[in-house]
């Protein structure tokens, strides 16, 4: 990753996006919205669905998941779990379903702002 600007930009291969910084939190309340999930199979979903631009770290999903459940946002049970320790099972609350329609307001947003950015490169781009 370049240092100066955090692209994926190198001399000798290709070009990949930049990352969009602070989407865990998103990403982890619209995927309890579609049902429940422990920790280890949101990591799973978050990097199967490419839900954000790099890895999710545990640790950061894990350190996400407690601050959404101390804001209310979360509610966490525990399951047995016959291979080894019980599983934490967290589940979206209606303070979550508020905070994620929040996440999604200000997603569209940024949609609208990136569209614009890319038409005007896009002018730039067709006027050289």
């Amino acid at each position: 990753m370049c240092v100066r600007c955090g692209c994926f930009a190198t001399r000798s291969g290709p070009v990949r996006a930049a990352p969009v910084e602070g989407m865990l939190e998103g990403a982890i309340l619209l995927l309890l919205a579609e049902r429940p999930l422990c920790g280890y199979e949101l990591l799973r979903q978050i990097t199967a669905d490419d839900l954000l631009a790099g890895s999710a770290h545990p640790g950061r999903v894990y350190e996400t998941l407690a601050r959404l459940a101390a804001g209310g946002c979360v509610s966490t049970n525990r399951e047995p779990n016959l291979l080894g320790p019980e599983r934490l099972r967290h589940t979206l609350t209606a303070e979550g379903v508020r905070r994620l329609a929040r996440w999604i307001v200000a997603l569209e947003q940024s949609h609208e702002r990136v569209t614009r950015f890319l038409k005007r490169y896009q002018n730039i781009k067709e006027a050289s």
